[in-house]
């Protein structure tokens, strides 16, 4: 965003205008800044200002979506086409990476029983040592957090919990200490796969397997980013049969979404995960 803003014609520093939450809050920011050079908004906030006619965009020059993926998926994407169809025409500039896997992830399905995932993950954490890098546990629930937490208690494992029961100032401070590298291990829910940014982490582990595509992409996303001194590795259980339907879309090298050539050498060695559904005799696909 920084180096958009430079390259804008703006005197710099810019004039920085940033509406607060609430309706009143947002009336009385856009009043005292009515010359701002550069708007600060969450798009849910600026669609509302745009409705009541609090602030027009007919000059607007550049609109920026920063963490794109997550402003473009399902959740976001009623309200970006809102915001597009006030700009009148534009000149778009598009990445081809947007949904891409990073080349460099390695990817791994483990086939398992759900009574046997707990001991897989600690075996898991365990194999990465303490000089190893981070760890991200993902779950799909705020229970499912806190009762593997107990069971990393039970193990001497020392480890942060992140969901969304918590208040929201004790999971800002548990981000800072993660972010920081007081803990190596985060148990959390999807609230850490987006706007988790830290390049210490070396293995995601999707205990529960996601819902959609999207979330597995936000997922892996937190692994192997810019700065990290290793690849990184994504090991997700698959245990459901409703897994295999995303397994499959992940498999498929035509997908909208860019597959890993990980992904390929794994499946091309042991042959395709969702061919069946019986026991499990191996545990890579």
């Amino acid at each position: 965003v920084f180096y958009v803003i430079r390259g804008r014609p703006f005197s710099f520093p810019p004039h920085v205008g940033a509406p607060g939450a609430g309706p009143g809050c947002v009336k009385n920011q856009l009043r005292s800044d009515p010359d701002a050079d550069l708007l600060v908004s969450t798009p849910g906030a600026l669609c509302k200002a745009l409705r009541k006619r609090m602030v027009r965009l007919e000059r607007l020059c550049c609109l920026v979506l920063d963490e794109a993926d997550t402003l473009l998926d399902p959740t976001f994407l009623d309200l970006v086409e809102e915001l597009v169809t006030n700009l009148g025409r534009f000149t778009t500039l598009t990445s081809q990476n947007l949904h891409h896997l990073l080349p460099h992830v390695q990817q791994k399905f483990i086939r398992i029983k759900g009574s046997d995932k707990a001991s897989e993950l600690l075996q898991l954490i365990k194999d990465q040592g303490p000089a190893s890098g981070a760890v991200l546990v993902f779950c799909n629930n705020a229970s499912t957090v806190n009762w593997l937490g107990y069971i990393l208690d039970d193990h001497k494992i020392k480890h942060l919990r992140l969901q969304g029961q918590m208040p929201a100032a004790m999971r800002a401070g548990i981000f800072t200490t993660f972010q920081k590298g007081q803990r190596d291990v985060l148990i959390c829910t999807d609230l850490a796969s987006r706007g988790l940014d830290t390049s210490h982490v070396e293995l995601v582990v999707n205990y529960d397997f996601p819902s959609t595509l999207q979330d597995y992409l936000h997922r892996v996303g937190r692994v192997g980013r810019v700065g990290s001194k290793v690849p990184g590795t994504v090991v997700s259980f698959v245990t459901h049969r409703w897994d295999v339907d995303l397994v499959r879309k992940i498999e498929t090298p035509w997908s909208i979404f860019f597959l890993n050539p990980h992904v390929e050498i794994l499946r091309s060695e042991c042959g395709f995960v969702s061919q069946s559904f019986g026991e499990v005799e191996t545990s890579y696909f």
